[in-house]
């Protein structure tokens, strides 16, 4: 559920561009074998990435303190490409959330609920993707959570995370960022610029997001997975309850 790290990738505005560069590609010097180092320069939010608490939340979670329990949860996938379609600045509402319910019964605790647009088939035209040509945010498009169905999902439900597959959690809109506020300030993690997510079922996996350990980072590239559960939930009997003690055990040696 990542795109790759690549140069001509859409960034936030004032963002670092990523840089990939190749240093030895070949035989290495004086040597009779091949290898292969590249360095990088990069922000902390450029493709699929995490947004730890302390982005928008002082005190909150850096990256390396969220605890390896929170990075493993029930996938939850909220449908909204057909009004993406119609408007580009459309939100998750708390509405989108309770029908959601109603199809598919309570979203499952340690849920992370992610967003799908549709805005992934975008990704590589960065104009499209954005909803402007410009190197500012006048004028961008692009979709989100609104923040009433954030502070809903925070205060009646057991979530790890909220993510979308458009480049920000609140939609282009926003002049508060709102979404961001609320959740991070609840230890709630972000997730933007998620890949594949007409791939996933509404309800149903378990997903793992993995983050680079950035010590103090505000957000980190992130490999995300989805297992899909198929016939048997592994979000309920034995599964869950043997993979946070699977997860323990990783903190404990982390």
């Amino acid at each position: 559920m990542s795109h790759d790290l690549r140069e001509k990738m859409a960034t936030w505005p004032g963002h670092t561009k990523y840089d990939f560069n190749v240093d030895v590609r070949g035989i290495a010097p004086g040597k009779d074998f091949y290898l292969e180092l590249n360095s990088l320069h990069l922000s902390e939010h450029v493709s699929t990435h995490m947004d730890a608490p302390a982005h928008f939340a002082k005190g909150k979670w850096h990256v390396d303190q969220i605890p390896t329990q929170n990075i493993v949860g029930a996938g939850v996938v909220v449908d909204i490409s057909d009004k993406a379609f119609k408007d580009p600045d459309a939100e998750v509402t708390v509405d989108d959330l309770t029908k959601w319910e109603e199809t598919y019964g309570r979203i499952p605790d340690r849920a992370f609920v992610f967003m799908n647009s549709g805005w992934e088939h975008r990704w590589n035209n960065i104009t499209a993707f954005l909803g402007n040509d410009k190197e500012n945010t006048t004028g961008f498009h692009f979709p989100g959570f609104h923040p009433a169905a954030t502070k809903w999902l925070v205060d009646n439900r057991d979530i790890m995370a909220i993510g979308v597959d458009s480049i920000s959690l609140d939609n282009a809109r926003t002049n508060d960022h709102g979404t961001h506020r609320y959740a991070m300030g609840h230890n709630v993690m972000g997730f933007e610029m998620v890949a594949n997510l007409s791939r996933v079922p509404p309800r149903g996996s378990t997903i793992y997001a993995l983050p680079m350990k950035v010590h103090d980072g505000s957000g980190a590239p992130v490999r995300i997975l989805a297992v899909l559960n198929g016939a048997a939930n592994l979000n309920s009997g034995l599964f869950m309850p043997l993979t946070m003690i699977l997860c323990s055990l990783l903190e404990y040696l982390d």
